[in-house]
């Protein structure tokens, strides 16, 4: 069965949105090609990056070689990759799909793996860790792409900070906001010897 996956950028008021990858999903193949495209083809620019993979409105079957454009050292390491593949261009067109939403991911059992493009770094999230707190471990785009980085320890990663606090659900129009109550501390002493 195919590891599926999602390639997203971040949103301006948290959260990401991205395109859904249906097969080669897995770290040790997406993280050495995302890191390749930007540092190749789109001049370490993770946003002309984000903008390709998410301008494919259908999806993608698998990325492939025509993201990296290997030369170099690169082009040893990604020999015989292959063009990737988008339904919307290589399917006989496949009808727009929209965006998948970090809230979309907790019904989608099928998304193994999140790689969120950030300015300093990918972000590799496994979906199924935490589904109220989905971060994961940040890439350095500079990480060396001849040291791979075992699945296993990208499935154990615990973050070290809590999860930020989410917005609260948008109120309806005209409705009165519930006002604060004050919050009362509560201490016991420890008992006497």
């Amino acid at each position: 069965m195919p590891t599926r996956a999602l390639v997203a950028r971040p949103c301006p008021d948290g959260g990401f949105k991205g395109r859904y990858v249906h097969s080669d999903g897995n770290p040790d193949f997406m993280v050495p090609v995302l890191i390749a495209a930007r540092r190749s083809r789109f001049a370490d620019d993770h946003d002309a990056l984000a903008e390709h993979l998410l301008s494919h409105e259908a999806g993608w079957e698998s990325l492939g070689e025509d993201l990296i454009q290997p030369t170099g050292d690169l082009a040893a390491m990604f020999h015989g990759l292959g063009d990737g593949t988008c339904f919307c261009h290589d399917f006989d067109g496949a009808d727009a799909q929209p965006l998948i939403t970090e809230a979309d991911i907790a019904d989608r059992a099928d998304i193994e793996w999140v790689y969120v493009l950030r300015p300093d770094g990918l972000e590799v999230i496994d979906p199924h860790r935490d589904p109220d707190d989905p971060r994961g471990p940040l890439i350095p785009w500079d990480h060396d792409l001849q040291m791979p980085i075992p699945e296993w320890l990208l499935r154990r990663w615990r973050p070290t900070t809590p999860a930020p606090p989410r917005r609260p659900p948008p109120t309806r129009a005209g409705a009165k906001p519930a006002t604060a109550t004050r919050a009362d501390v509560i201490t016991r002493k420890p008992p006497s010897r």
